[in-house]
């Protein structure tokens, strides 16, 4: 069922699945912790989760309510690094584009520094006829 569900979500509506979503955080008690979720589904122009599924077979109502925090908690720390990796995305397409303008800039600084150097040669020569 896992499957068929992903593959309806993916063909029909467009969205992006990822399966066992990891996340390491330090929780309330001061522990290191991997976590996991089942399923993120997001758009893939959005930053956003539309939805994070914990798939349960059975569980004491205790278990179930760790799992609904658990999944709140993965939900906007998924969000986070969502926003983290677009940002860096970004800055990086930037990045390029400064890159390329600099390339600019420089290959026309070599070309007016030959310009420069042909120009004082030229005096050069003409100073040298008037002695």
């Amino acid at each position: 069922m896992y499957q068929v569900l992903v593959n309806w979500l993916r063909k029909i509506y467009g969205y992006e699945i990822t399966g066992q979503w990891h996340l390491e955080q330090v929780c309330d008690d001061g522990d290191y912790h991997h976590l996991y979720c089942d399923l993120t589904i997001k758009k893939p122009e959005s930053l956003h989760l539309e939805g994070l599924l914990e798939l349960l077979a059975t569980a004491s109502i205790s278990k179930l309510e760790g799992h609904f925090e658990q999944v709140f908690n993965m939900q906007s720390e998924i969000e986070e690094t969502n926003l983290l990796r677009s940002s860096i995305a970004r800055f990086l397409a930037e990045n390029d584009k400064i890159k390329a303008e600099n390339n600019k800039i420089k290959a026309e600084n070599d070309k007016i520094r030959v310009e420069n150097t042909e120009l004082k040669a030229r005096i050069a020569k003409l100073e040298d006829k008037q002695t």
